[in-house]
């Protein structure tokens, strides 16, 4: 875990990189059955929300949703797309995400010459991971109509704002605690605790923003919630409060009011940093946080 949180906001944060590989004589089409290849773990992610993981035949190499048994074809923030691998899985779709980089001159030539239907999507708020998932599904020939409703249902339930979380104080969303890092404006979580009324901490600057003592101290936010992706394999860590103070380490002052009133906890869903759908999960974990806190007063 201590490599793969840095991957994960790298392939958030950073362009891509293109990579050139021989190239293959053309696949002969023998079905209208969608062969999915996917380069985002986030695209992936949401791939799997919507009940299409069946479709793809080839992943990313830092994926995280589907299953490890499916072909890597690239990896667009360390070694770029592997052409080789991605011309052997056949697809029909081919859905990227490469940040500010633009599509590399290959890809495009390959999409042309096999037919493929390219789509890039950038997926930064989270209206863009709403419209990302539906862009995926109607790619495919809207293979998921109920799935990709309930999931609006569900983001409308979920992310209903409450006044009361308010109360709380600022929230302070942490990336990483070596060396702390927070998200803020700009990035699909800051979207989330907006939604659900809470007050974030950081109003201004990057999505992902490394932090020292002075800035904790000028901030003094009302409440800390680390995401800590955990690996897939494992259980859910169910810190108490003690324990996530003691990760906290002395970086942190303790005279925060998030640490005097205990206002401090972890979430460490797989997927919690991955700007998908299963989102949710994470919204759903935050707002139980919220309403907690908020019903509960502060010292005096």
């Amino acid at each position: 875990m201590t490599l793969l949180r840095p991957i994960l906001l790298l392939l958030l944060l950073l362009p891509a990189l293109a990579a050139c590989e021989p190239a293959a004589p053309p696949p002969t089409p023998t079905s209208t059955t969608p062969r999915i290849a996917v380069l985002s773990p986030a695209l992936a992610a949401s791939l799997t929300d919507l009940g299409l993981e069946r479709f793809v035949v080839g992943r990313h190499a830092w994926d995280l949703a589907l299953s490890p048994d499916l072909p890597v074809v690239g990896d667009t923030v360390g070694g770029g797309i592997d052409y080789e691998s991605l011309l052997h899985v056949r697809p029909t779709h081919v859905f990227v995400q490469l940040g500010s980089s633009p599509p590399p001159e290959r890809l495009l030539d390959l999409a042309a010459h096999h037919r493929w239907s390219l789509l890039r999507l950038e997926p930064l708020s989270w209206p863009d991971v709403l419209d990302a998932a539906a862009q995926m599904a109607h790619a495919v020939g809207n293979k998921a109509p109920a799935r990709l409703e309930v999931l609006r249902e569900r983001a409308r339930r979920v992310l209903a704002p409450s006044p009361r979380r308010a109360s709380v104080g600022t929230v302070l969303l942490l990336a990483s605690l070596t060396p702390p890092s927070a998200l803020g404006p700009g990035s699909v979580h800051h979207d989330l605790l907006t939604l659900l009324g809470a007050t974030p901490a950081l109003t201004s600057g990057a999505p992902y923003q490394t932090l020292d003592a002075e800035d904790f101290r000028a901030l003094s936010p009302g409440a800390i919630v680390i995401l800590a992706p955990r690996a897939r394999n494992l259980p859910p860590a169910n810190l108490s409060t003690s324990q996530v103070l003691e990760r906290l380490g002395p970086a942190f002052p303790r005279d925060l009011p998030a640490i005097t009133n205990l206002r401090i906890a972890q979430i460490d869903d797989p997927l919690a940093l991955l700007p998908a759908t299963t989102l949710l999960d994470t919204a759903q974990q935050l707002a139980d946080l919220l309403d907690r806190w908020a019903a509960t007063p502060p010292k005096p």
